[in-house]
């Protein structure tokens, strides 16, 4: 289906740019370099299809996001999805390490499905670790008075890598509080998604 719509557009490309007064001239060089019948026609076939992806992924509907989207919710693991959430709706997420520590923030970028993307980079909101008998979360930093105070956030970036993930889920800290973990989170917002 894919091979009979270029050559459609191939051909009506070719048809129309012979209506042009250069058409005539890269009909008559056409004919010289390849005299074989509708070659014009399928080379212009050929060119489209080399240049429609680069094309698609950059038209307004749709584009480069949705075919990500897409290939991830097709083709991903249950942790690529969850990241690719949280970027796209601006979610924190929990994140504990195999070495025991615990981070809180916001996915800033995940990996694609290239096997070469190991890593994923946050902006921590709280980190910690989980104590080694009872596993609940000890918070031994957090970043929202330092972030208030008016620094760089993006200096406080975290590539953690994704073998070292042992799990991940989305974060409310008023859930968080009811597990009775920590209950001063439920007083307060650890910093508001539209400030990100």
């Amino acid at each position: 289906m894919a091979g009979i719509a270029l050559l459609a557009m191939g051909r009506l490309g070719v048809t129309l740019l012979k209506c042009l007064p250069l058409g005539v001239v890269l009909r008559q060089t056409w004919i010289a370099l390849s005299p074989i019948p509708f070659s014009g026609t399928a080379f212009a076939a050929f060119v489209l299809g080399l240049a429609a992806p680069y094309i698609a992924n950059f038209l307004p509907i749709g584009g480069l996001k949705a075919a990500r989207d897409h290939a991830i919710n097709r083709h991903g693991t249950d942790l690529d999805r969850l990241l690719n959430r949280a970027i796209n709706s601006e979610r924190k997420i929990s994140f504990t390490l195999n070495n025991r520590k615990w981070y809180v923030g916001y996915v800033t970028r995940a990996p694609n499905l290239s096997p070469h993307e190991q890593y994923v980079s946050i902006l921590p909101i709280l980190s910690g670790c989980r104590n080694e008998a009872t596993l609940e979360t000890e918070i031994t930093t957090d970043y929202v008075p330092i972030f208030e105070s008016g620094v760089e956030r993006n200096d406080f970036a975290v590539t953690l890598p994704l073998s070292a993930i042992t799990s991940a889920s989305f974060f409310d800290e008023s859930v968080y509080a009811q597990f009775g973990e920590n209950r001063e989170l439920a007083d307060r917002e650890i910093l508001d998604e539209s400030s990100i």
